[in-house]
């Protein structure tokens, strides 16, 4: 093999780390800011890509519980205002509101 062939495996090598770091990077949810990497970066792959989308939806996921005190807060007043003021159109959004209560419930 000759030299160049082995500096170049070395480099692949290298950059292949340092993607690697990377992942572990992401997985960590350091991945922002000036810490992201981005398509065409030397450390990107598309497992960092990967890494980095699983970690947003982690975010997001991680306001569930708030969202669910803040809709069983809203729910007894929605019903009271849809019920005062017969607004009976409104009743489905009551009911996929509930739905949704349920569902999260049972998961839990």
């Amino acid at each position: 093999m000759k030299q160049e062939d082995i500096k170049k495996l070395e480099e692949t090598i290298e950059q292949l780390r340092v993607q690697l770091a990377g992942c572990g990077v992401a997985a960590l949810g350091y991945c922002k800011g000036e810490n992201d990497c981005k398509k065409g970066d030397y450390g990107y792959s598309a497992s960092l890509q990967d890494v980095k989308d699983l970690w947003d939806k982690y975010r997001k996921l991680d306001l569930v519980p708030e969202l669910v005190v803040a809709l069983e807060l809203i729910l007894p007043l929605a019903k009271g205002y849809v019920a005062h003021n017969e607004v009976g159109s409104n009743r489905k959004y009551l009911n996929i509101a509930e739905q949704v209560l349920s569902k999260y419930r049972e998961v839990k």
